[in-house]
């Protein structure tokens, strides 16, 4: 299965998704950062400027809202992750754990395994 999105920062990686709440608490964070993995995919509704610290191990970025001046965008080009905006869905369609190929240079997020 594919899903689609709109580009705004290029790049193809491949990892495991792991899924944020719409809204996170700090001890919620604190919880993710422990047990996320450098180059996970990160997928969210809204990308914020409290998720910092998960931006930094992300291998990309998928995110259903927002758009070419959101927080997402400038987070994914000062940090080089590729970031694909616009997915709609895609809380709903990706699970944590799932195997996805981010192509960011085609907007699109492919599941590879569930």
């Amino acid at each position: 299965m594919e899903i689609q999105g709109i580009v705004v920062n290029p790049g193809i990686v491949s990892g495991r998704v792991v899924i944020l709440p719409e809204t996170i608490e700090m001890a919620e964070l604190k919880k993710i950062d422990s047990v996320m993995n450098r180059g996970n995919i990160l997928v969210a509704k809204n990308a914020t400027p409290k998720l910092i610290v998960l931006y930094k191990k992300a291998g990309a970025m998928v995110v259903e809202q927002g758009g070419l001046l959101s927080h997402a965008v400038k987070i994914s080009r000062e940090l080089k992750i590729p970031c694909v905006i616009g997915v709609a869905k895609a809380t709903e369609i990706l699970q944590t754990g799932d195997l996805v190929e981010v192509d960011a240079n085609e907007g699109t997020v492919r599941i590879l395994d569930k």
